[in-house]
């Protein structure tokens, strides 16, 4: 929907609602429609047919997937996870206390429209010669993050987030036909993060969405290192110097 669209629709909508639209149009449209989704299953429980918010965030892709430590699977469910089916995001079984303050400071690169919609990108998938092995790649990642969060494992998990990150935008490339979504502010960033951990030993993984931005994940005790490092180093590349920071719970703050 065009941005001036979400704009006339948010002038109509009460207070909470509002809010969470201006959240959308500047960059975060998953959380938020999360958090619509939340409200609208509290104010029809009992009356939809369904347990979980994240049967109505399921509408966008990443809201269902947004929340507190969920898994979503398309597919009949995935075996090292019970439950997982392609409706509904269900709460993780267990993870290690490692994990219980992650942060993410989301790196606006590109604060406007894809170039290519996500329900294009999918769409696309049915003709990439290389989206079978990536399936059973992100098959055995799921089990193998799994066992990550319960022991605790962070070298482990920087590991398995940027590889799956870089996977999912090499799957965009070997469509047919390829499209490009990171932008020269990506990849540098990209660069830096690797070469800043290197020579820090700061916990920290980047991660993707389908677009440009990046995600720069690392648990709490290491946030006042990465948020020197992304003023340092960073902004240059950011969308007017545009970082949002969120944390697993309420929402943190943006700068």
């Amino acid at each position: 929907m065009p941005t001036a669209a979400w704009v006339a629709l948010g002038e109509h909508l009460p207070p909470f609602f509002r809010d969470r639209l201006q959240r959308i149009i500047h960059g975060s449209p998953g959380l938020c429609l999360a958090d619509i989704a939340r409200e609208l299953a509290q104010t029809w429980r009992g009356t939809i047919p369904c347990n979980s918010p994240s049967f109505l965030a399921a509408l966008d892709g990443s809201a269902c997937r947004s929340g507190i430590a969920r898994a979503w699977w398309s597919g009949a469910g995935h075996p090292a996870l019970p439950g997982s089916n392609p409706w509904y995001g269900i709460p993780l079984p267990s993870w290690h206390p490692a994990f219980d303050d992650i942060r993410d400071s989301i790196l606006v690169v590109e604060a406007g429209p894809k170039q290519v919609s996500s329900s294009l990108g999918h769409a696309l998938m049915n003709r990439n010669p290389y989206a079978s092995v990536r399936f059973r790649q992100a098959a055995e990642n799921l089990g193998t993050l799994l066992a990550i969060l319960r022991t605790g494992d962070w070298e482990g998990f920087i590991s398995l987030v940027e590889e799956e990150a870089l996977s999912l935008h090499a799957m965009m490339m070997t469509a047919r036909p390829g499209y490009l979504l990171m932008k020269e502010g990506t990849v540098a960033i990209l660069h830096r993060i690797r070469q800043y951990r290197d020579d820090s030993a700061v916990r920290m993984a980047f991660t993707l969405d389908a677009g440009a931005n990046v995600h720069l994940l690392y648990p709490g005790e290491e946030a006042a290192a990465v948020r020197r490092f992304i003023a340092d180093e960073l902004l240059p590349w950011l969308d007017g110097g545009r970082v949002i920071h969120d944390k697993m719970g309420e929402r943190d703050e943006t700068t």
